[in-house]
């Protein structure tokens, strides 16, 4: 049976054309962000073998029922080795910039990552605690506060097949996005050294 408020909202075609609208400014606003990231990476022999392919936008409705958009870069994946980076945009939460290492990828950034991760507590990077890389969303039963981790947390994440880790940007501050993306990246890449 459907509901008063599911007929009204069926009824309702300004909803969804502004939903529309709005997901496509989202596209062209994560699409813009992808000049700066390229140069960078241009700028970045030691990881070319990662930094090959060119960023792919993905879209979609039905990540745990809602929309999203997601920008990939990097995006190395070779059977259980990654190196990726996921400006990610999920319906009612921040936009994100998600790095996953895995495998040859973690293994040979390990210990930089971990010793730098362990020093960088002024910083907003969130890490990824959950055992399935592929889930995105930035609640506290998926990310830990670096600012609010302790040492033993940081060390626990070299037991694990993969490590992620993220920076949030509220939805409000969009127009930020493209300093936002590069931003993110270069720290993320600091942390490798």
């Amino acid at each position: 049976m459907l509901t008063q408020e599911q007929i009204n909202l069926l009824n309702n075609v300004e909803v969804l054309l502004q939903k529309n609208k709005a997901l496509a400014q989202i596209e062209q606003l994560m699409l813009s962000c992808t000049p700066g990231l390229l140069a960078l990476a241009d700028n970045l022999p030691a990881l070319k073998p990662y930094l090959l392919k060119s960023p792919k936008l993905s879209r979609g409705e039905k990540y745990n029922n809602l929309p999203y958009r997601v920008l990939d870069f990097p995006r190395y994946y070779k059977k259980e080795n990654a190196f990726a980076g996921r400006l990610m945009y999920l319906w009612a939460q921040p936009f994100s910039f998600q790095f996953y290492l895995a495998g040859k990828a973690f293994q040979n950034h390990q210990s930089a990552l971990l010793k730098n991760l362990a020093t960088e507590k002024e910083t907003d990077w969130l890490i990824g605690i959950n055992t399935d890389p592929w889930n995105h969303n930035l609640s506290e039963d998926n990310y830990l506060s670096l600012a609010t981790s302790s040492i033993e947390d940081i060390h626990q994440l070299a037991n694990r097949p993969f490590l992620k880790i993220a920076r949030t940007l509220p939805l409000e501050e969009w127009h930020l996005l493209p300093e936002f993306s590069c931003k993110a990246f270069c720290q993320f890449l600091s942390l490798l050294k």
